[in-house]
C-alpha cells in the first residue's frame, strides 16, 4: 500500500521569491508483513529537521526542502535541496541563503533469529551548480562541508562529506560528486544520522550591470522578473537528482571464514 505523509511544512515570503520549507516522508510500499519482506529492516524513529533562510537586498528563493524516503524496508533515502540567487544593486549587499540541518533516529530489526551481525552502509552525492554572470565580487558557494554522520549513542560509526566550493568567475561550475559506500558491522538497535548542508549567493553593492550569482541544488522554481532580467541566458539545471543525497541500506552480514 503506498503512502506518503506531510510531517511539517511552512512557507515564508522573501522578497520576490517564495521558499518552500518541507519535511515528508514517504514509503512506497509497507513490507512489514509482507512476506517478501526484507530480512533485516531500517525503522524510522524521531526527527528533528529545520532549513533555515537568510536575505536581504535583491534575492530569491525556492526550495529549501528536506525529503525522507523509503524505497524498501531496508533502505533509507535523504534529500536536501534548493535554490539561491543574488543580484547586485547599487542600493545595498544582497544575499540569499539556505542551511538544512536534519537528526534522523532510526532502529535496525530482523524478523530472523539467526542473524545477529548487520552490514550498515552509507552513501552520498552532491549534484548541483554554481554560476556568476559577469567578473566581480558576486559569489556563489556551498558555505560548510556537506556532511553526514551514523552514531550509536555517542559513538560515531560513519561518517562523509563534500568539500565547501566557492565560485566567482564568469561562468558555470558544474558539480557531480559521489561518495564512495562507508560500511560497519553492527547489531540492531538503536541509530541517529545526522546532516548539514549550506548554500548561498552574495553580491556586493553594483551598479545595475545585470550582475547575478547562483547556487543551484534545486529546481528553480518561478523565478521573478528581476532574475530574468538581470540574467536572461542563465543556465537552468534540468538533472533530476539535485542537492545533497544520503542512501542508507541493511543487509546480513556476509559470514567471514576463520583462517586455520
Amino acid at each position: 500500500m503506498n503512502r506518503r505523509i506531510s510531517l511539517w511544512g511552512m512557507w515564508a515570503v522573501l522578497g520576490s521569491g517564495i521558499l518552500g520549507i518541507t519535511i515528508l516522508s514517504a514509503a512506497e510500499e509497507d513490507l512489514s508483513s509482507s512476506k517478501t519482506a526484507p530480512p533485516v529492516r531500517i525503522e524510522l524513529r524521531g526527527r528533528n529537521g529545520d532549513v533555515t533562510s537568510d536575505g536581504s537586498g535583491v534575492k530569491y528563493l525556492s526550495g529549501g526542502t528536506i525529503e525522507v524516503t523509503q524505497p524498501r524496508g531496508d533502505q533509507l533515502v535523504i534529500m536536501m535541496s534548493g535554490y539561491a540567487a543574488a543580484g547586485g544593486i547599487p542600493a545595498q549587499d544582497s544575499l540569499a541563503a539556505l542551511t538544512f540541518q536534519l537528526q534522523q533516529d532510526f532502529r535496525i530489526v530482523t524478523s530472523r533469529i539467526d542473524i545477529k551481525d548487520v552490514k550498515l552502509s552509507m552513501e552520498g552525492s552532491l549534484i548541483g551548480q554554481l554560476q556568476c554572470n559577469r567578473p566581480g565580487s558576486g559569489t556563489a558557494a556551498i558555505v560548510s562541508p556537506a556532511c553526514a554522520h551514523i552514531r550509536a549513542g555517542t559513538a560515531e560509526l560513519l561518517n562523509l562529506s563534500f568539500d565547501p566550493r566557492v565560485h566567482s568567475t564568469p561562468n558555470i561550475k558544474f558539480i557531480n560528486d559521489n561518495h564512495d559506500p562507508v560500511s560497519i558491522i553492527v547489531r540492531t538497535g538503536d541509530f541517529t544520522l545526522t546532516e548539514n548542508f549550506a548554500i548561498e549567493a552574495k553580491h556586493p553593492k553594483k551598479h545595475f550591470k545585470k550582475n547575478v550569482a547562483i547556487a543551484a541544488f534545486g529546481p528553480e522554481g518561478r523565478a521573478p522578473d528581476w532574475l530574468g532580467l538581470l540574467d536572461p541566458y542563465r543556465d537552468v539545471p534540468k538533472q533530476k537528482d539535485l542537492g545533497f543525497r544520503i542512501s542508507l541500506k541493511v543487509e546480513k552480514a556476509p559470514i567471514t571464514k576463520k583462517l586455520k
